[in-house]
C-alpha cells in the first residue's frame, strides 16, 4: 500500500481539466490492479478522494472500468475526448468539421480527413500512453458525425483565401496558424483568424508580407514579350488573392526554353506555395475537383491539349461551378465538389481552342532567351525568395487598393469576365495607369478568339464556302448547313492526309 501511496503522489496530476485528470486517474487504478485486487484499490482510492477530486460515486466505477479493456470502452473514451476537447460545425455542403485548441493555436480539420483523426489518437496516447486500433477509432468517427451533424452550426470554410466584399484573409499556412487581414485600409498579421480555414497536404506556408515594395519586382522574373502582358499577369495576381471568382485561365506559351514552367511556379509562390506546384493534365473530372478542393491555385504544366471535357470543367472551375458524383459504395448517394479557382497553364503551343475556354482566358506569349542570358532555375529562385516578402506585401497593398476602390469602379462595357474586370481595373493604382488594363485585355481577348476561331477547322470550311467563286448566298436550315461544313471538313482532312492543297 505504501508503493501505491508513493506512485499516486508522485503523479503531476493534470488541475485544469477534470476530464483528463480523470483518465490520469483512471489509468492509475488500471495499472495498480495489476498488483493489488480492486477492494485494495478501491479503498486506496476512497482514502485519497480528497487529493484529487476523486468523488465516491465513480471509484468503482474507476476501478471496473481498469480491468475491462474491450474496443467498446475504447470507442466510448474517443467519443468522450472528441465531445470534451472539439467543438463542430458543418460547411454550406453538410460536411461536418471540428475545430480544437492545439498547443497555442486553433486547428480545423474535415472529421472524415486524416488530420482529425491524428489529432484523436494523438490525444487518446496522451492519456494513456499507448494506441487505439482502428475499428473503436472507426466507430467514435461514425458517432461523433452523428452526434453533431444535425444540431451544429453552418460557416463558410475556406482554403488559402477566405473573406467577403469588406476584408480578405490569406492563410500564410505557417505554424502558428497566422493569417494576413486585409481592409481598405491596409493589411496586418492577425494570431487568429476570424474566418475558418482548412489546410491540406502539400500547402506550404507564405513569408511575411514586407511593405515598401512593389508588384512590378515580379516583372523581373518573367520572360516577357511587351508591357502589355506585364498588366494582364499582374492583374492575374490580384485576382488570385479575391475570395470570389470568377477568375482568369492564364495560358502561358512559348518555344521550348522559354521559362513557361518557371513563371508558372512564381506566380503560384506569390499567392499558393505548395510542394508540388505544377502538375499534369489531369485523367478525369473527379481528380481535377479534388485538385480543387484542396488547393487554391491550379498550375498545369507541359500541356499539348485540352480535351473537351475537361476544358468544359475549366469554364466551370474558372467562373464557378459544382460536379456531382455517385458516393463510393453507396447506391443513391452523391459527393459534391463545388469551387472557383484560378487556373494557370502552359504549353508550347496554345491549348485553348474551345471558344468557351478561349474567351475565358489570358493567352501571354513568353519570348525566347538566348543562351548568353539564360540562367539556372536554382539562382533564378534564390534570387526570387529574397525578395519575396516585398512582393508578397505589394500584393497585399493592391487587394487593400482594390477593396478602396471597388465600390465607386465603373466600366462603359462589361466584358465576358465582368467581376473580374471590375476588380483589376479597381486595384490599376497598384500595378498601371487609370484605363490601361481594360485597354490590354480587350485586345488580349480579341487576339484569343481570332485564334481559337484560326485553329477551328468549322471555320476554315466556312471561309471556304464563302470564298469558292460561285458563292453569293446561302438559305436553308442549320442541319444542312451542318451536313455541307462536315462534308469540307473531312474534304480538307483527305487532302491533308495525301500531302495535297
Amino acid at each position: 500500500m505504501a508503493d501505491m501511496a508513493a506512485a499516486f503522489n508522485s503523479i503531476q496530476w493534470n488541475r485544469d481539466d477534470s476530464f483528463l485528470r480523470y483518465l490520469q486517474q483512471k489509468e492509475f487504478a488500471g495499472d495498480w490492479f495489476k498488483f493489488f485486487d480492486s477492494k485494495e484499490t478501491e479503498e486506496f482510492l476512497r482514502s485519497h478522494k480528497a487529493d484529487q477530486g476523486l468523488r465516491v460515486d465513480t471509484i468503482k466505477s474507476l476501478v471496473k472500468d481498469s480491468s475491462e479493456t474491450d474496443e467498446r470502452s475504447t470507442t466510448d473514451i474517443l467519443i468522450a475526448i472528441a465531445s470534451e476537447q472539439a467543438t463542430y460545425f458543418k460547411d454550406s455542403d453538410g460536411n461536418l468539421y471540428a475545430e480544437m485548441a492545439v498547443e497555442s493555436h486553433t486547428e480545423t480539420h474535415f472529421i472524415k480527413g486524416k488530420g482529425f483523426e491524428t489529432w484523436l489518437r494523438r490525444e487518446f496516447y496522451k492519456a494513456f500512453k499507448k494506441g487505439c486500433s482502428p475499428q473503436p477509432m472507426a466507430e467514435a468517427i461514425l458517432t461523433i458525425e452523428a452526434k453533431y451533424s444535425w444540431d451544429c452550426e453552418t460557416y463558410p470554410v475556406f482554403v488559402r483565401i477566405g473573406g467577403d466584399s469588406k476584408s480578405t484573409f490569406i492563410d500564410l499556412c505557417n505554424p502558428d496558424y497566422e493569417v494576413v487581414e486585409i481592409t481598405a485600409t491596409g493589411y496586418r498579421v492577425v494570431k487568429k483568424s476570424p474566418v475558418k480555414f482548412r489546410r491540406s497536404s502539400g500547402m506550404m506556408p507564405l513569408p511575411y508580407p514586407v511593405s515598401g515594395g512593389s508588384l512590378a519586382t515580379l516583372k523581373e522574373f518573367l520572360n516577357l514579350k511587351n508591357q502589355e502582358d506585364w498588366k494582364l499577369i499582374a492583374a492575374f495576381v490580384v485576382a488570385c488573392a479575391r475570395p470570389t471568382g470568377p477568375y482568369p485561365v492564364l495560358c502561358l506559351t512559348g518555344e521550348q526554353g522559354s521559362a513557361k514552367s518557371t513563371a508558372c511556379r512564381l506566380i503560384r509562390e506569390i499567392i499558393d506555395p505548395s510542394s508540388t506546384p505544377l502538375r499534369q493534365i489531369p485523367r478525369e473530372g473527379r481528380d481535377l475537383m479534388i485538385s480543387a478542393v484542396n488547393s487554391w491555385v491550379l498550375a498545369f504544366d507541359n500541356m499539348s491539349q485540352i480535351p473537351p471535357w475537361l476544358s468544359d470543367l475549366m469554364c466551370r472551375l474558372a467562373t464557378g461551378g459544382g460536379m456531382a458524383i455517385r458516393t463510393m459504395y453507396a447506391d443513391m448517394d452523391e459527393t459534391l465538389f463545388q469551387a472557383s479557382r484560378p487556373i494557370i497553364l502552359n504549353g508550347i503551343n496554345s491549348v485553348t481552342a474551345e471558344p468557351d475556354l478561349a474567351d475565358r482566358s489570358i493567352p501571354v506569349s513568353l519570348a525566347s532567351i538566348s543562351e548568353i542570358d539564360r540562367k539556372t532555375e536554382a539562382d533564378v529562385i534564390d534570387r526570387f525568395n529574397k525578395v519575396r516578402p516585398q512582393i508578397f506585401g505589394a500584393l497585399c497593398q493592391a487587394v487593400s487598393v482594390a477593396l478602396k476602390n471597388i465600390p465607386t469602379t465603373k466600366l462603359e462595357r462589361l466584358p465576358r469576365m465582368a467581376d473580374f474586370a471590375l476588380w483589376a481595373t479597381a486595384a490599376e493604382p497598384a500595378y498601371c495607369a487609370s484605363g490601361e488594363f481594360m485597354l490590354a485585355y480587350s485586345g488580349n481577348r480579341q487576339a484569343a478568339i481570332d485564334e481559337s476561331l484560326a485553329s477551328s477547322s468549322v471555320m476554315d470550311a466556312i471561309l471556304q464556302m464563302t470564298g469558292e467563286q460561285s458563292f453569293k448566298e446561302w438559305e436553308g436550315t442549320s442541319t444542312e448547313l451542318l451536313q455541307i461544313l462536315f462534308c469540307k471538313v473531312a474534304v480538307m482532312r483527305s487532302s491533308c492526309r495525301h500531302g495535297s492543297g
